[in-house]
């Protein structure tokens, strides 16, 4: 459907870069400039190519840090469904399910919680990113990598140094 719609668009004479941003709201701000300096410049296939690239890496790198966020969590229920077992073992079941729930319910609410901030405030994401070292290291790593590549980017496509320095400071405020 999308494929018919920028089909349609090119061939009506629209640019790349105006019907990408009305087709695909996928694609970030960024993304978009690149790719409309890469059309100026005629290195269009190499832009798209290396997008292609960071995202591939961007949903694998995603997909690890999933898995690893799942390893705790899942120990945190192990834990909770092994400790209180010796209420089981009395046969009061009811006393084992208030202590499994006083440990995971607490535990949903507030990663729902944190879900929703991160979604809605990115820069509350920003700030506990930069409380764990860890995370903080990590994050520091993937932003200077995210405009390395940007800009190499947009020098291959032909964009004026200065005006992608003002870019990336307005983005960066």
């Amino acid at each position: 459907m999308v494929r018919e719609s920028l089909k349609g668009r090119l061939e009506g004479g629209s640019n790349w870069e105006s019907a990408l941003r009305d087709l695909c709201p996928f694609l970030q701000a960024g993304e978009l400039s690149i790719l409309g300096a890469a059309e100026r410049s005629g290195n269009l296939p190499h832009a798209f190519k290396e997008l292609g690239e960071v995202r591939k890496e961007s949903a694998s790198f995603k997909s690890r840090v999933t898995l690893a966020a799942l390893y705790p969590l899942g120990i945190l229920h192990l834990g909770s469904l092994i400790f209180p077992a010796n209420y089981l073992m009395d046969g009061n079941v009811e006393a084992y399910l208030v202590s499994v729930g006083l440990i995971v319910v607490p535990l949903w609410a507030s990663l729902l919680a944190f879900g929703i901030l991160f979604r809605l405030f990115p820069r509350f994401k920003k700030r506990v990113e930069a409380l764990v070292p860890i995370i903080r290291s990590y994050s520091r790593n993937r932003d200077l990598s995210r405009f390395c590549r940007t800009f190499a980017a947009c020098l291959k496509s032909g964009c004026p140094g200065r005006f992608m320095l003002a870019m990336g400071a307005r983005f960066c405020r």
